[in-house]
């Protein structure tokens, strides 16, 4: 993965460097895997406790029971990141069959719940890459509902071919199955 980072955001936010790249990750990777980040570098969790602290005194973050929420003007510092959700819902909604196409708010708030739960997959581009390759890999009769395609009981086939997308990008010799 590659993590860019623009200077004018750094120098908004006012922090210190190696904590605006904390926060940075804590935006765009799941909390546990900074963690083991941090964990692998330091070969301690004390600095990264001491960095969390930090922010959250800062206000950048909430940092409670082993969980990290940006407060709204940390993430206002990366909404370039954010997806117009409500745009995105048309254009996963276009993909499918006409009789496929399922509820236009249940896709919408799926998408928002896929968004919220999958910090690795937060491109609109990777989400319609993956959203096409359902739909042309999948025979018509077994295509689920446009909203069951993004989360149904708790499982996401979205995720699950975003997942294998990347891994195809990164491992374009390897034949990966689904």
């Amino acid at each position: 993965m590659i993590i860019e980072i623009d200077i004018d955001i750094v120098k908004k936010s006012k922090l210190p460097i190696r904590e605006f790249i904390l926060l940075k990750l804590l935006n765009e990777l799941e909390f546990n895997v900074v963690k083991d980040l941090y964990s692998d570098q330091y070969n301690t969790l004390k600095e990264f406790d001491k960095a969390l602290k930090l922010l959250e005194n800062l206000n950048h973050i909430i940092y409670k029971d082993n969980t990290v929420v940006l407060r709204s003007e940390s993430e206002k510092l990366f909404s370039k990141d954010k997806i117009d959700f409500v745009e995105l819902t048309k254009k996963i909604r276009e993909l499918f069959p006409k009789n496929k196409k399922g509820d236009e708010q249940g896709v919408l708030n799926k998408l928002k719940q896929f968004y919220k739960n999958n910090k690795k997959f937060r491109d609109e581009d990777l989400i319609l890459r993956a959203t096409k390759h359902y739909i042309e890999h999948t025979d018509n009769l077994y295509i689920k509902q446009a909203h069951y395609f993004i989360y149904k009981d708790g499982i996401s086939t979205l995720a699950s071919i975003c997942d294998y997308l990347l891994n195809l990008e990164e491992n374009p010799t390897n034949e990966i199955t689904l």
